[in-house]
Protein backbone atom coordinates (compact mmCIF):
# COMPACT_ATOMS: atom_id res chain seq x y z
CA UNK A 1 0.00 0.00 0.00
CA UNK A 2 2.75 2.46 0.92
CA UNK A 3 4.62 1.38 -2.21
CA UNK A 4 1.46 2.03 -4.24
CA UNK A 5 1.18 5.53 -2.82
CA UNK A 6 4.87 6.11 -3.54
CA UNK A 7 4.41 5.00 -7.15
CA UNK A 8 1.44 7.30 -7.73
CA UNK A 9 3.28 10.18 -6.08
CA UNK A 10 6.26 9.69 -8.36
CA UNK A 11 3.99 9.63 -11.40
CA UNK A 12 2.37 12.88 -10.35
CA UNK A 13 5.50 14.80 -9.33
CA UNK A 14 8.10 13.10 -11.53
CA UNK A 15 10.42 10.14 -11.10
CA UNK A 16 12.95 10.45 -8.28
CA UNK A 17 15.79 9.30 -10.51
CA UNK A 18 15.00 12.02 -13.04
CA UNK A 19 15.24 14.90 -10.54
CA UNK A 20 18.35 16.82 -9.52
CA UNK A 21 18.77 18.07 -5.95
CA UNK A 22 17.50 21.50 -7.00
CA UNK A 23 14.48 20.01 -8.71
CA UNK A 24 13.70 17.89 -5.65
CA UNK A 25 13.79 21.02 -3.49
CA UNK A 26 11.46 22.75 -5.94
CA UNK A 27 9.21 19.70 -5.91
CA UNK A 28 8.90 19.92 -2.14
CA UNK A 29 8.16 23.64 -2.38
CA UNK A 30 5.44 23.05 -4.98
CA UNK A 31 3.89 20.23 -3.00
CA UNK A 32 1.10 22.41 -1.60
CA UNK A 33 -0.01 23.45 -5.06
CA UNK A 34 -0.04 19.82 -6.18
CA UNK A 35 -2.11 18.93 -3.11
CA UNK A 36 -4.78 21.42 -4.11
CA UNK A 37 -5.55 20.12 -7.58
CA UNK A 38 -4.96 16.47 -6.69
CA UNK A 39 -7.30 16.78 -3.72
CA UNK A 40 -10.04 18.20 -5.95
CA UNK A 41 -9.40 15.44 -8.50
CA UNK A 42 -9.87 12.71 -5.89
CA UNK A 43 -12.57 14.22 -3.72
CA UNK A 44 -14.25 17.03 -5.64
CA UNK A 45 -14.60 20.54 -4.25
CA UNK A 46 -15.98 19.46 -0.88
CA UNK A 47 -13.09 19.16 1.59
CA UNK A 48 -15.29 17.16 3.94
CA UNK A 49 -15.34 14.33 1.40
CA UNK A 50 -11.63 13.77 2.01
CA UNK A 51 -12.19 13.50 5.74
CA UNK A 52 -15.06 11.07 5.18
CA UNK A 53 -12.78 8.74 3.24
CA UNK A 54 -10.51 8.49 6.26
CA UNK A 55 -13.24 7.95 8.80
CA UNK A 56 -14.97 5.17 6.92
CA UNK A 57 -12.66 2.54 8.43
CA UNK A 58 -11.52 3.49 11.94
CA UNK A 59 -13.25 0.75 13.95
CA UNK A 60 -11.52 -2.61 14.22
CA UNK A 61 -13.61 -5.74 13.90
CA UNK A 62 -13.84 -8.15 16.87
CA UNK A 63 -10.80 -10.40 17.16
CA UNK A 64 -11.52 -13.73 15.46
CA UNK A 65 -9.27 -16.38 16.98
CA UNK A 66 -10.52 -19.24 14.79
CA UNK A 67 -7.50 -21.11 13.43
CA UNK A 68 -5.17 -19.90 16.20
CA UNK A 69 -3.72 -22.01 19.01
CA UNK A 70 -6.42 -22.92 21.49
CA UNK A 71 -9.13 -22.26 18.90
CA UNK A 72 -8.63 -25.07 16.39
CA UNK A 73 -11.44 -27.09 14.87
CA UNK A 74 -10.95 -30.78 14.12
CA UNK A 75 -10.16 -29.88 10.51
CA UNK A 76 -7.56 -27.31 11.60
CA UNK A 77 -5.85 -29.76 13.94
CA UNK A 78 -5.70 -32.42 11.23
CA UNK A 79 -4.12 -29.91 8.82
CA UNK A 80 -1.53 -28.91 11.45
CA UNK A 81 -0.65 -32.55 12.17
CA UNK A 82 -0.35 -33.22 8.43
CA UNK A 83 1.97 -30.25 7.90
CA UNK A 84 4.32 -31.42 10.67
CA UNK A 85 4.25 -34.96 9.30
CA UNK A 86 5.06 -34.02 5.69
CA UNK A 87 7.73 -31.43 6.60
CA UNK A 88 9.61 -33.20 9.40
CA UNK A 89 8.93 -36.90 8.77
CA UNK A 90 8.19 -37.60 5.09
CA UNK A 91 10.25 -34.77 3.57
CA UNK A 92 9.35 -35.56 -0.04
CA UNK A 93 7.89 -33.38 -2.83
CA UNK A 94 4.17 -32.79 -2.39
CA UNK A 95 3.62 -33.11 -6.13
CA UNK A 96 3.63 -36.84 -6.93
CA UNK A 97 4.86 -36.04 -10.45
CA UNK A 98 7.83 -34.10 -9.14
CA UNK A 99 10.43 -36.73 -8.22
CA UNK A 100 13.47 -34.91 -9.61
CA UNK A 101 16.28 -34.12 -7.20
CA UNK A 102 16.38 -30.37 -6.53
CA UNK A 103 19.90 -29.85 -5.17
CA UNK A 104 19.71 -26.05 -5.42
CA UNK A 105 16.27 -26.02 -3.75
CA UNK A 106 14.99 -23.48 -6.28
CA UNK A 107 11.81 -25.24 -7.34
CA UNK A 108 8.34 -24.36 -6.02
CA UNK A 109 8.23 -27.77 -4.32
CA UNK A 110 11.61 -28.16 -2.55
CA UNK A 111 12.61 -30.62 0.16
CA UNK A 112 15.08 -30.21 3.01
CA UNK A 113 18.57 -31.67 3.09
CA UNK A 114 19.41 -34.10 5.91
CA UNK A 115 21.38 -31.38 7.71
CA UNK A 116 18.54 -28.88 7.38
CA UNK A 117 15.97 -31.43 8.48
CA UNK A 118 17.93 -32.26 11.62
CA UNK A 119 18.39 -28.59 12.52
CA UNK A 120 14.83 -27.42 11.86
CA UNK A 121 13.24 -30.44 13.56
CA UNK A 122 14.93 -29.22 16.72
CA UNK A 123 14.54 -25.50 15.93
CA UNK A 124 10.78 -25.61 15.33
CA UNK A 125 9.81 -28.38 17.70
CA UNK A 126 6.63 -27.22 19.43
CA UNK A 127 6.42 -23.97 17.42
CA UNK A 128 2.92 -24.65 16.18
CA UNK A 129 1.94 -20.98 16.17
CA UNK A 130 4.39 -20.29 13.33
CA UNK A 131 3.11 -23.25 11.33
CA UNK A 132 -0.46 -22.08 11.80
CA UNK A 133 0.48 -18.73 10.22
CA UNK A 134 1.24 -20.54 6.95
CA UNK A 135 -1.87 -22.71 7.24
CA UNK A 136 -4.16 -19.71 7.80
CA UNK A 137 -2.53 -17.89 4.89
CA UNK A 138 -3.39 -20.82 2.60
CA UNK A 139 -6.86 -21.48 4.09
CA UNK A 140 -5.54 -24.69 5.69
CA UNK A 141 -4.66 -26.21 2.33
CA UNK A 142 -2.01 -28.76 3.44
CA UNK A 143 -0.17 -29.07 0.10
CA UNK A 144 0.22 -25.29 -0.37
CA UNK A 145 1.14 -24.79 3.28
CA UNK A 146 3.82 -27.50 3.27
CA UNK A 147 5.45 -26.01 0.16
CA UNK A 148 5.38 -22.49 1.61
CA UNK A 149 6.70 -23.58 5.00
CA UNK A 150 9.58 -25.54 3.44
CA UNK A 151 10.52 -22.51 1.34
CA UNK A 152 10.52 -20.45 4.53
CA UNK A 153 12.84 -22.91 6.28
CA UNK A 154 15.20 -23.05 3.29
CA UNK A 155 15.26 -19.23 3.17
CA UNK A 156 16.19 -19.15 6.87
CA UNK A 157 19.01 -21.63 6.23
CA UNK A 158 20.47 -19.89 3.19
CA UNK A 159 20.14 -16.38 4.65
CA UNK A 160 21.57 -17.64 7.98
CA UNK A 161 18.82 -15.87 9.90
CA UNK A 162 19.71 -17.28 13.32
CA UNK A 163 23.32 -16.22 12.84
CA UNK A 164 22.25 -12.77 11.62
CA UNK A 165 20.13 -12.08 14.70
CA UNK A 166 22.94 -13.28 16.95
CA UNK A 167 25.28 -10.55 15.68
CA UNK A 168 25.72 -7.18 17.34
CA UNK A 169 22.99 -5.02 15.78
CA UNK A 170 23.65 -1.98 17.95
CA UNK A 171 24.86 0.39 15.21
CA UNK A 172 22.01 -0.51 12.86
CA UNK A 173 19.28 -0.14 15.47
CA UNK A 174 20.15 3.25 16.93
CA UNK A 175 18.55 5.52 14.32
CA UNK A 176 15.65 3.43 13.07
CA UNK A 177 12.16 4.96 12.81
CA UNK A 178 10.58 1.97 14.57
CA UNK A 179 9.75 2.20 18.28
CA UNK A 180 7.78 0.01 20.68
CA UNK A 181 5.11 0.82 23.24
CA UNK A 182 5.83 -0.42 26.80
CA UNK A 183 2.53 -2.34 27.05
CA UNK A 184 0.24 -4.25 24.71
CA UNK A 185 -2.98 -3.00 23.15
CA UNK A 186 -6.44 -3.90 24.47
CA UNK A 187 -6.29 -7.22 22.60
CA UNK A 188 -2.93 -8.18 24.12
CA UNK A 189 -0.88 -7.52 20.98
CA UNK A 190 2.60 -5.89 21.00
CA UNK A 191 2.51 -2.35 19.57
CA UNK A 192 5.01 -1.03 17.01
CA UNK A 193 5.17 2.65 16.11
CA UNK A 194 6.65 3.72 12.79
CA UNK A 195 7.35 7.42 12.14
CA UNK A 196 7.73 7.35 8.36
CA UNK A 197 8.35 11.09 8.28
CA UNK A 198 11.73 10.48 9.92
CA UNK A 199 12.91 7.90 7.38
CA UNK A 200 15.61 9.08 5.00
CA UNK A 201 16.06 6.88 1.90
CA UNK A 202 19.67 5.89 1.35
CA UNK A 203 20.64 5.88 5.02
CA UNK A 204 20.85 2.08 4.88
CA UNK A 205 21.96 -0.40 2.26
CA UNK A 206 19.45 -3.03 1.17
CA UNK A 207 21.17 -5.78 3.18
CA UNK A 208 20.94 -3.58 6.29
CA UNK A 209 17.22 -2.93 5.73
CA UNK A 210 16.60 -6.67 5.41
CA UNK A 211 18.60 -7.32 8.58
CA UNK A 212 16.66 -4.71 10.58
CA UNK A 213 13.27 -5.98 9.41
CA UNK A 214 14.13 -9.62 10.10
CA UNK A 215 15.62 -8.73 13.48
CA UNK A 216 12.44 -6.93 14.55
CA UNK A 217 10.25 -9.84 13.48
CA UNK A 218 12.48 -12.43 15.19
CA UNK A 219 12.64 -10.65 18.55
CA UNK A 220 8.86 -10.12 18.47
CA UNK A 221 8.28 -13.79 17.62
CA UNK A 222 10.43 -14.82 20.60
CA UNK A 223 8.60 -12.44 22.95
CA UNK A 224 5.13 -13.48 21.78
CA UNK A 225 6.00 -17.16 22.20
CA UNK A 226 7.50 -16.70 25.67
CA UNK A 227 4.77 -14.41 27.02
CA UNK A 228 1.80 -16.25 25.56
CA UNK A 229 0.60 -13.09 23.82
CA UNK A 230 -1.62 -12.89 20.75
CA UNK A 231 0.70 -13.79 17.86
CA UNK A 232 -0.07 -10.67 15.84
CA UNK A 233 1.08 -7.05 15.87
CA UNK A 234 -0.60 -3.69 16.29
CA UNK A 235 1.26 -1.40 13.88
CA UNK A 236 0.79 2.38 14.15
CA UNK A 237 2.14 4.30 11.14
CA UNK A 238 2.49 8.05 11.80
CA UNK A 239 2.56 10.28 8.73
CA UNK A 240 3.42 13.59 10.43
CA UNK A 241 6.01 15.51 8.35
CA UNK A 242 5.95 12.83 5.65
CA UNK A 243 6.65 14.03 2.13
CA UNK A 244 8.44 13.40 -1.14
CA UNK A 245 11.84 13.20 0.58
CA UNK A 246 10.71 10.18 2.64
CA UNK A 247 9.49 7.97 -0.22
CA UNK A 248 11.48 4.74 -0.39
CA UNK A 249 9.91 2.15 -2.68
CA UNK A 250 12.90 -0.14 -2.09
CA UNK A 251 12.10 -0.36 1.63
CA UNK A 252 8.39 -0.87 0.93
CA UNK A 253 9.14 -3.78 -1.40
CA UNK A 254 11.43 -5.43 1.17
CA UNK A 255 8.80 -5.20 3.89
CA UNK A 256 5.96 -6.37 1.65
CA UNK A 257 7.88 -9.26 0.07
CA UNK A 258 9.48 -10.61 3.25
CA UNK A 259 6.31 -10.10 5.25
CA UNK A 260 4.13 -11.89 2.71
CA UNK A 261 6.48 -14.84 2.08
CA UNK A 262 8.09 -15.50 5.46
CA UNK A 263 6.01 -13.75 8.15
CA UNK A 264 2.42 -14.25 6.98
CA UNK A 265 -0.45 -13.44 9.29
CA UNK A 266 1.78 -11.42 11.63
CA UNK A 267 -0.15 -8.18 11.18
CA UNK A 268 -3.22 -7.94 13.39
CA UNK A 269 -4.06 -4.32 12.60
CA UNK A 270 -2.33 -1.45 10.82
CA UNK A 271 -3.39 2.02 11.96
CA UNK A 272 -2.61 4.68 9.32
CA UNK A 273 -2.53 7.93 11.31
CA UNK A 274 -3.27 11.27 9.63
CA UNK A 275 -2.09 10.24 6.14
CA UNK A 276 -1.31 13.00 3.60
CA UNK A 277 -3.44 13.80 0.59
CA UNK A 278 -1.58 11.51 -1.82
CA UNK A 279 -1.96 8.48 0.44
CA UNK A 280 -5.66 9.13 0.96
CA UNK A 281 -6.13 9.36 -2.78
CA UNK A 282 -4.14 6.19 -3.46
CA UNK A 283 -6.06 4.37 -0.74
CA UNK A 284 -9.39 5.32 -2.31
CA UNK A 285 -8.28 3.59 -5.52
CA UNK A 286 -6.28 0.65 -4.16
CA UNK A 287 -8.78 -0.35 -1.45
CA UNK A 288 -11.20 -1.47 -4.15
CA UNK A 289 -8.80 -4.31 -5.03
CA UNK A 290 -8.00 -5.40 -1.46
CA UNK A 291 -9.76 -8.49 -0.13
CA UNK A 292 -12.15 -8.01 2.77
CA UNK A 293 -9.93 -9.79 5.31
CA UNK A 294 -6.92 -7.56 4.60
CA UNK A 295 -9.05 -4.42 4.30
CA UNK A 296 -10.48 -5.00 7.77
CA UNK A 297 -6.95 -4.91 9.22
CA UNK A 298 -6.14 -1.47 7.84
CA UNK A 299 -7.66 1.43 9.76
CA UNK A 300 -7.47 5.00 8.47
CA UNK A 301 -7.49 7.90 10.94
CA UNK A 302 -7.81 11.61 10.25
CA UNK A 303 -6.47 14.59 12.24
CA UNK A 304 -8.48 13.50 15.30
CA UNK A 305 -6.64 10.17 15.55
CA UNK A 306 -5.35 10.86 19.08
CA UNK A 307 -8.89 10.48 20.41
CA UNK A 308 -10.05 7.73 18.05
CA UNK A 309 -7.04 5.46 18.61
CA UNK A 310 -7.93 5.12 22.30
CA UNK A 311 -10.70 2.71 21.28
CA UNK A 312 -8.00 0.08 20.77
CA UNK A 313 -5.08 1.28 22.92
CA UNK A 314 -5.06 2.69 26.44
CA UNK A 315 -3.91 6.30 26.81
CA UNK A 316 -1.05 5.47 29.21
CA UNK A 317 0.25 2.92 26.68
CA UNK A 318 0.64 5.53 23.94
CA UNK A 319 3.56 7.97 23.64
CA UNK A 320 2.99 11.77 23.65
CA UNK A 321 3.14 11.91 19.85
CA UNK A 322 -0.08 9.85 19.87
CA UNK A 323 -1.68 11.79 22.69
CA UNK A 324 -0.55 9.50 25.52
CA UNK A 325 1.87 9.66 28.41
CA UNK A 326 4.06 6.56 27.91
CA UNK A 327 7.71 6.67 26.96
CA UNK A 328 8.48 4.91 23.68
CA UNK A 329 10.97 2.04 23.81
CA UNK A 330 13.77 1.97 21.23
CA UNK A 331 14.55 -1.24 19.36
CA UNK A 332 17.93 -1.29 21.08
CA UNK A 333 16.35 -1.13 24.56
CA UNK A 334 13.72 -3.66 23.49
CA UNK A 335 16.46 -6.02 22.39
CA UNK A 336 18.45 -5.54 25.60
CA UNK A 337 15.42 -6.59 27.59
CA UNK A 338 14.11 -9.49 25.52
CA UNK A 339 17.21 -10.92 23.78
CA UNK A 340 17.53 -13.47 26.60
CA UNK A 341 14.43 -15.16 25.11
CA UNK A 342 16.19 -16.05 21.83
CA UNK A 343 16.63 -19.75 22.51
CA UNK A 344 18.60 -20.58 19.38
CA UNK A 345 21.15 -17.82 19.86
CA UNK A 346 23.72 -19.08 22.33
CA UNK A 347 25.23 -15.58 22.48
CA UNK A 348 22.09 -14.24 24.15
CA UNK A 349 19.87 -16.99 25.56
CA UNK A 350 19.97 -17.34 29.32
CA UNK A 351 17.33 -19.58 30.88
CA UNK A 352 17.53 -17.94 34.30
CA UNK A 353 17.29 -14.43 32.84
CA UNK A 354 14.52 -15.55 30.49
CA UNK A 355 12.33 -16.80 33.35
CA UNK A 356 12.91 -13.59 35.30
CA UNK A 357 12.15 -11.49 32.20
CA UNK A 358 8.91 -13.38 31.52
CA UNK A 359 7.78 -13.08 35.15
CA UNK A 360 8.52 -9.34 35.27
CA UNK A 361 6.80 -8.60 31.98
CA UNK A 362 3.68 -10.56 32.91
CA UNK A 363 3.55 -8.84 36.31
CA UNK A 364 3.83 -5.37 34.74
CA UNK A 365 1.22 -6.16 32.09
CA UNK A 366 -1.15 -7.68 34.69
CA UNK A 367 -0.84 -4.60 36.93
CA UNK A 368 -1.44 -2.37 33.91
CA UNK A 369 -4.54 -4.33 32.87
CA UNK A 370 -5.87 -4.51 36.46
CA UNK A 371 -5.60 -0.74 36.80
CA UNK A 372 -7.69 -0.21 33.69
CA UNK A 373 -10.29 -2.76 34.75
CA UNK A 374 -10.59 -0.92 38.06
CA UNK A 375 -10.94 2.43 36.27
CA UNK A 376 -13.55 0.99 33.90
CA UNK A 377 -15.44 -0.48 36.86
CA UNK A 378 -15.47 2.91 38.60
CA UNK A 379 -16.68 4.62 35.44
CA UNK A 380 -19.42 2.02 35.06
CA UNK A 381 -20.53 2.46 38.70
CA UNK A 382 -20.44 6.24 38.34
CA UNK A 383 -22.53 5.98 35.18
CA UNK A 384 -25.08 3.77 36.95
CA UNK A 385 -25.26 6.16 39.91
CA UNK A 386 -25.81 9.09 37.56
CA UNK A 387 -28.49 7.13 35.75
CA UNK A 388 -30.10 6.11 39.05
CA UNK A 389 -29.96 9.69 40.34
CA UNK A 390 -31.51 10.91 37.12
CA UNK A 391 -34.29 8.33 37.44
CA UNK A 392 -34.92 9.38 41.05
CA UNK A 393 -35.17 13.04 40.04
CA UNK A 394 -37.57 12.09 37.28
CA UNK A 395 -39.73 10.09 39.72
CA UNK A 396 -39.84 12.97 42.23
CA UNK A 397 -40.71 15.41 39.43
CA UNK A 398 -43.53 13.13 38.25
CA UNK A 399 -44.89 12.82 41.82
CA UNK A 400 -44.86 16.61 42.30
CA UNK A 401 -46.65 17.12 38.99
CA UNK A 402 -49.26 14.51 39.90
CA UNK A 403 -49.74 16.11 43.32
CA UNK A 404 -50.17 19.52 41.71
CA UNK A 405 -52.73 18.15 39.28
CA UNK A 406 -54.70 16.40 42.05
CA UNK A 407 -54.67 19.56 44.23
CA UNK A 408 -56.05 21.64 41.39
CA UNK A 409 -58.81 19.06 40.78
CA UNK A 410 -59.78 19.15 44.47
Amino acid sequence: MVWGASWIYNKVTGSESEKSDTEKTDADADDNAAQSWMSKWWYGDDENDAEATIKENTVEKPLDRTGFLGHLTKKHQQALDSLKYFVFTVNKPMDSNNQKEDKDQTSSDPVLTDEQLKYFTLRFKGKEAKMLCFLRKNDFDVVKSVKAFRQYLIWRWKAKIDEMVAKDMGKLLKNTVIKFCPFNDKKNRPILICQVGLHVPGDYEQSALVAIFVFIMEIIDAKIEAMGEVDQLDLCVIYDDWGYKNIDSNLDKIVLNLGKLYYPGTLGVCRILNPPWIFRGAWKVVSVFIDEKTFSKILMYGPNFKKQIQEGIHLDTLPPILGGTAKMVSIEDYFNRYSCLLKFNKNYYDEKKAKACIALHKKEQAEHDAKHKEDESKESSSSKETSSSSSSVTEVTDKVENLTVNTKQD
